[in-house]
């Protein structure tokens, strides 16, 4: 299986910006005030082996994302599917919301700019 573990430490912007980390920060409320998890991967181990599994495999993704590259529309398509969600929901503000579309704006102008994505954890188990 592949999740997430660290969602909210791991998902950074360089040069780092309040309003961004603000954002990543309600994303991962909104998610756990729907029963998410955005750390799962945390937790799945121990579940796997209280329950006879065996875990052969263990290891971590982790990417980033520059200006003008490809890897940088996943998060851009993120951001403007999730950001309005985050308003709706009142995780965020408007005011917030624009501060954070500013601030990505600016980043994606920036060919010094990076940001490094969530981890992404791979994990193989087998039942004994």
């Amino acid at each position: 299986m592949q999740d997430y573990f660290n969602y909210e430490y791991g998902l950074t912007l360089a040069p780092r910006t309040m309003a961004f980390e603000i954002v990543i920060a309600a994303v991962g409320k909104s998610w756990r005030a729907r029963g998410g998890n955005p750390d799962i991967m945390g937790d799945l181990p121990g579940l796997f082996v209280k329950y006879g599994f065996r875990i052969d495999y263990l290891n971590v993704n982790q990417r980033i994302a520059r200006p003008g590259h490809s890897m940088w529309h996943w998060p851009e398509s993120f951001w403007e599917s999730y950001l309005p969600r985050l308003v709706e929901m009142e995780f965020i503000s408007v005011q917030q919301r624009k501060d954070f579309e500013e601030a990505w704006a600016s980043a994606s102008k920036n060919p010094a700019a990076f940001c490094l994505l969530p981890p992404v954890f791979d994990l193989v188990a087998v039942k004994e």
